[in-house]
C-alpha cells in the first residue's frame, strides 16, 4: 500500500502545473417570497396559492384536530385568513390550497 501511494504521488508531481481557472462572476439571486401568497375566485370556490402554504397544507394531517387547529394558526399568521375575510369570502366557502380542499368556517 505504501509503495502505491508513493507511486501516485511521484505521478501527480509530474503533471504539469495548470494555472488556475478564473474564478466565476459572483452571481447573487433572491429567492422568492416563500411567505407570498395570491387570493382568487375560482367558479364558486377560492384558490389560495403559494409556496409556503402550499406545503403546510400538504403536510398537515388532516385526521388529526391539533394538526387542523395548528393550519388555522398558520393561516392567520400569513395574513391568509384577512385576505379572505377581505376578498369575500363567506362561512361554508370552498377554499382551495393545492389539492386541499377546505370548507371555510369562520
Amino acid at each position: 500500500m505504501q509503495e502505491l501511494l508513493r507511486l501516485t504521488l511521484s505521478r501527480l508531481d509530474e503533471l504539469p502545473a495548470e494555472a488556475p481557472a478564473e474564478a466565476p462572476e459572483a452571481v447573487f439571486r433572491l429567492e422568492a417570497n416563500e411567505r407570498a401568497f395570491t387570493v382568487e375566485r375560482e367558479g364558486e370556490a377560492w384558490r389560495v396559492s403559494g409556496v409556503a402554504i402550499e406545503r403546510a397544507a400538504i403536510m398537515t394531517r388532516w385526521d388529526l384536530d391539533e394538526a387542523a387547529t395548528r393550519f388555522q394558526r398558520v393561516l392567520s399568521a400569513l395574513g391568509i385568513t384577512t385576505a379572505l375575510q377581505k376578498a369575500g369570502v363567506q362561512y361554508g366557502d370552498m377554499v382551495r390550497i393545492g389539492k386541499i380542499e377546505l370548507e371555510w368556517q369562520w
